[in-house]
């Protein structure tokens, strides 16, 4: 988000005003609803702030994972536009995303999916159903 606003970057956890302010900027430059996902106001938190034309910008958070599987982005991205398109709202749609990808993490983890191997998400499928169904 830095680089796309040419701004030095900043370490976290940031303020909620910072990520509020570089929500804003990059809907302003970019015309766009705005996604920051990996976002932190603290060392147990880690969540997106979402901002769209009808709202104004909202924090979602979850706990923090203490690791990190390939493809966990991509599938926040799926489970997003999933939900968005089944119709949604911008921020339930985030907060959709967030919760299947935080839920497939905790799986992955906890059957001892190697790290490496990417996320695992198939078996929570139905639970991702019931999710956009809300």
């Amino acid at each position: 988000a830095y680089i796309l606003l040419d701004e030095v970057y900043r370490i976290p956890p940031y303020e909620e005003s910072e990520l509020f302010r570089i929500t804003q900027a990059l809907r302003t430059r970019y015309h766009a609803d705005i996604i920051l996902t990996g976002v932190s106001i603290s060392d147990h938190e880690l969540g997106c702030v979402c901002l769209s034309k009808e709202n104004a910008p909202q924090m979602l958070m979850s706990e923090f994972l203490p690791y990190y599987f390939h493809g966990s982005g991509d599938l926040f991205t799926a489970s997003f536009l999933g939900a968005y398109l089944k119709g949604q709202s911008f921020t339930q749609a985030c907060r959709c995303a967030m919760e299947y990808t935080t839920m497939c993490m905790k799986y992955s983890f906890h059957s001892g999916q190697n790290e490496r191997y990417g996320i695992c998400f198939e078996p929570l499928l139905s639970d991702y159903i019931h999710l956009i169904n809300q």
